[in-house]
């Protein structure tokens, strides 16, 4: 079922134009003109961002069978493949991460929401975490998300 109420019609969505017409607003403005302090404040900050984003767009792909199906796909990540232009690899290594990050790892993604977790270090976590043995107790496999969390 397709949304045609425009950006304000879903807060995702939203939320999505308002970054991005907040960054168009700045595309033109020369970071070399900021102090220091400011640059490195930035950068602090758009890495938060680009965590943050990740988790959003994870929780999007976990969520996009949907989307694969409407559009013939035969799966969501030949969908981001063909959509977002990347190889179908990267497509489902993406689709593969999102899906362990909503159905295994909660603290893990809500690390990227809180723009503490970067993507590069969430596919290394889960990496971790799933090699663990399976006969861990879930108190220990908890305690095992959070030590790599942190």
């Amino acid at each position: 079922m397709d949304d045609h109420h425009g950006p304000a019609g879903h807060p995702v969505l939203a939320a999505l134009g308002s970054a991005r017409a907040a960054l168009k607003d700045v595309r033109d403005v020369q970071p070399t003109f900021m102090t220091t302090t400011a640059k490195r404040q930035a950068l602090l900050e758009v890495t938060a961002l680009q965590a943050q984003v990740a988790e959003l767009r994870s929780r999007l792909l976990a969520s996009a069978g949907d989307v694969a199906e409407d559009d013939g796909a035969r799966d969501v990540g030949a969908w981001v493949s063909q959509h977002t232009r990347c190889d179908l690899r990267t497509g489902r290594a993406d689709v593969d991460l999102a899906t362990a990050l909503d159905r295994k790892w909660s603290r893990l993604a809500a690390g990227m929401a809180d723009g503490t977790v970067s993507p590069a270090q969430a596919k290394v976590i889960v990496d971790a975490l799933d090699a663990l043995p399976a006969d861990l107790s879930s108190g220990m496999v908890g305690r095992a998300e959070e030590m790599l969390i942190g």
